[in-house]
């Protein structure tokens, strides 16, 4: 049993690259883009280079197909995925310098299947589902040294994360099933920052590692008086390692138009094994390797300015690998490298008030673990979106 899965995530493992309806349009390549009005999530720093009072409020909308294809071919049965962001910031001019604050609040890490309950891989996963939240305080503060302005920032990021697993139980003459659920919560750091000069912008965002310590219980049910002593409702525990994230991106503006370009590393191989304590000693604890490897995605973006910069529009491409290697893959984490393109809209209606819209897909090339613990068969699958915000200035 295990609490992971890649499901609805759009960014390979179980990260989420969804923060945004502008940003989604350039398929999230936005740590250097210095008007987005999604940088209290990409760049906080970047929100220093310009004062007032920002407001973003959005939601993307995942909807997650997986295919397992071994005996028979099976699609998942997963509703969509709906992660909000909130996003808040005042910037002050003091003419010498400018500082302030953001907030962020948003779902960074996430993921959500399910399979139908007669699958061959009942007995391994029938649904799962996994939330991180993040509610994260960045103050920042900006200078100018000649033609190059300067900015930075950081500050914590306080964190809850809910998880659900479900899965049968082979009892021989009949089937029963286990439900696990938990909670867990902590707290972690980021730290940004900037160098913009003339119309070049070079950004990096760092967001630290986390372990959570999930606390929760599992509920057997319909199982046969001959594993009644294991099979138990009791408390169980275990640990997700949140990894680390350093984005670096460079953007080009001339006249209306913008180039960007952002490289991702996520620190995936802290996730080296799984394990599951249940409280009674009858009931054997799980260990499973994962020995997962870090990765660096890349991501592209175009952004055009029309009618006075009252119409935006965008495109973007991604390149993210997976980090779980074939030897540990499985139906219960069907991760794969993925491809994305998107294409994004945004219009200023005057008086502060922006909306901006993207939709796209991701698609996970097809995969063939050799774990010989894991069900046989190919795995992949597709992942398209919509993405919508609505933005206001002061």
């Amino acid at each position: 049993m295990t609490i992971l899965l890649a499901g609805q995530a759009k960014a390979a493992g179980f990260a989420l690259a969804e923060q945004g309806a502008a940003a989604s349009g350039n398929a999230s390549a936005h740590t250097a883009s210095k008007d987005s009005p999604d940088l209290a999530y990409f760049n906080p720093a970047l929100l220093a280079l310009s004062p007032g009072f920002r407001a973003q409020l959005g939601a993307s909308f995942l909807f997650s197909s997986l295919e397992h294809d071994g005996e028979a071919l099976t699609k998942t049965e997963s509703p969509p995925g709906t992660p909000p962001t909130l996003k808040l910031s005042y910037i002050h001019d003091f003419e010498a310098f400018r500082a302030g604050m953001s907030i962020y609040a948003g779902v960074p890490f996430g993921s959500g299947v399910t399979w139908p309950n007669t699958w061959p891989g009942r007995f391994e996963i029938t649904s799962i589902q996994l939330r991180v939240w993040e509610l994260n305080l960045n103050p920042v503060v900006q200078t100018r040294v000649a033609d190059v302005e300067l900015s930075l920032g950081g500050g914590p990021r306080l964190l809850a994360s809910t998880v659900g697993l479900t899965r049968k139980i082979d009892a021989v003459e009949n089937e029963g099933e286990v439900e696990l659920a938990g909670e867990a919560s902590g707290v972690a750091w980021q730290a940004n920052g900037a160098v913009t000069w003339k119309g070049v912008t070079l950004g990096a965002h760092y967001r630290s590692p986390k372990d959570l310590n999930f606390e929760g219980s599992a509920d057997f049910r319909d199982v046969p008086p001959e594993l009644s002593g294991r099979a138990q409702d009791q408390n169980v525990s275990t640990m997700l390692g949140l990894p680390s994230r350093l984005a670096i991106g460079v953007s080009w503006r001339h006249q209306n138009h913008e180039f960007m370009l952002d490289v991702e590393r996520f620190g995936w191989s802290s996730f080296e094994t799984f394990g599951i304590n249940f409280e009674n000693p009858d009931t054997p604890d799980v260990l499973e390797p994962r020995l997962w490897q870090d990765t660096w995605s890349f991501r592209g973006g175009y952004h055009l300015r029309l009618l006075e910069e009252r119409l935006s529009t965008r495109a973007g491409f991604a390149w993210d690998p997976s980090p779980a290697p074939a030897a540990t893959l499985s139906p219960t984490l069907p991760d794969a490298d993925r491809v994305s393109g998107t294409l994004g809209a945004g219009w200023k209606f005057g008086s502060g008030v922006s909306t901006d819209i993207a939709f796209g897909a991701t698609l996970l090339l097809e995969r063939e673990p050799t774990n010989p613990n894991a069900i046989p068969g190919k795995i992949r699958g597709s992942i398209p979106f919509v993405a919508v915000g609505v933005s206001y200035e002061l």
